[in-house]
């Protein structure tokens, strides 16, 4: 269960930047967030840390794949149980071909090659945002898991879960705002989503809510 805008992009993990960085996007802004890249891994403040040339990924464990309906579909997300913003502008570095992964406004993961893609190669005509559940009902109830803050979209700022300022890059490497947004909650009595649009946070959403409850059984 999902309020998501994603390109339809390979799950595998991203390479570390060996490739020289992407040229950003015309209204691209970046923040401070390069400066203090370690203490935004809380993971890093036991002292691990990875080989150089590598990033972390979480370990697949055989009760993982179990969870799966078969080996094949391990991993995929079902269509049925997704909640989305959806509109279909989106596109990569048109410089590289690589699509890269950048965490807040400055600190650059890694990429994905564009070799690695078929349709994804040159760019994407949809993409998604939100959040996502997994719910296997534990004794016949809805998990109790949250999605966002816990909060109900219609319980707005300081409550609610939000993207603000949505945008994607065209196929000049600007930023533009995304428009035309599309929105589905497949389970909304246990998780929601609201879109709006004004001149401060532009093309926004709230979305979550707290799983299992009077209202999501």
């Amino acid at each position: 269960m999902v309020p998501e805008i994603s390109s339809n992009m390979s799950s595998s993990t991203p390479h570390r930047p060996y490739a020289d960085p992407p040229e950003r996007p015309r209204g691209h802004e970046a923040s401070d967030l390069a400066d203090g890249e370690d203490s935004i891994q809380l993971w890093r403040t036991s002292g691990e840390t990875c080989p150089e040339g590598t990033v972390p990924i979480r370990r697949t464990k055989e009760e993982d794949i179990l969870r799966a309906s078969s080996v094949r579909r391990f991993g995929r997300k079902p269509a049925a149980r997704t909640r989305r913003v959806s509109e279909g502008s989106g596109h990569e570095d048109p410089s590289h071909g690589h699509w890269w992964l950048e965490f807040g406004s400055g600190v650059l993961v890694g990429y994905w090659p564009s070799s690695l893609f078929s349709h994804l190669a040159g760019h994407a005509t949809m993409v998604q945002y939100g959040g996502e559940i997994f719910n296997t009902r534990p004794s016949g109830s809805h998990t109790a898991t949250q999605m966002g803050n816990g909060h109900h979209a219609g319980e707005g700022f300081g409550r609610a879960a939000y993207f603000r300022n949505l945008q994607v890059v065209d196929w000049d490497n600007s930023l533009i705002p995304v428009t035309n947004l599309r929105v589905l909650a497949d389970h909304p009595n246990c998780y929601d989503v609201q879109a709006r649009i004004n001149r401060v946070w532009g093309s926004y959403f709230y979305f979550g809510g707290p799983g299992r409850s009077v209202r999501c059984p």
